[in-house]
């Protein structure tokens, strides 16, 4: 019969870690296998914290606020109003993709865009005198 005692658990400690993390990197074996991702899923199920487990958490949730929202938008003609063509972000490929997004409209040639960042216009075209150059 299995023993169905609870457990009892404990922050291991970095020693503790580091055994625990060569053992399953040693087992894993696998081409690609990422030991830190199955290592981390057994611990999280039985209940055991890991060194830097509230220190992680912390630095990712300043980390993950700290990123701005890329709203691109494109001139209406018919409306003359700005409308929403996309939004990108907040994570850590927002910027990259809004503006890849804004190379894709200036190579399109589809009119007069803005991206605007959290709010606040970081490049606008002006619709009034786009067509003059």
């Amino acid at each position: 019969m299995p023993d169905t005692t609870p457990l009892t658990t404990r922050p291991l400690t970095e020693g503790e870690y580091n055994a625990a993390w060569h053992a399953v990197e040693g087992a894993a074996g696998e081409e690609g296998a990422d030991p830190g991702t199955i290592l981390h899923a057994v611990l999280a199920r039985l209940g055991i914290a890991w060194p830097g487990t509230a220190e992680q958490s912390a630095v990712e949730e300043q980390r993950t606020a700290s990123w701005p929202t890329f709203i691109l938008q494109r001139w209406n003609w018919p409306t003359n109003a700005w409308e929403e063509h996309g939004t990108y972000g907040p994570d850590a490929r927002g910027e990259g993709n809004a503006y890849f997004a804004v190379s894709s409209e200036r190579a399109s040639q589809t009119g007069p865009i803005r991206l605007l960042k959290d709010g606040v216009a970081v490049l606008a075209d002006d619709p009034a005198t786009y067509y003059d150059a």
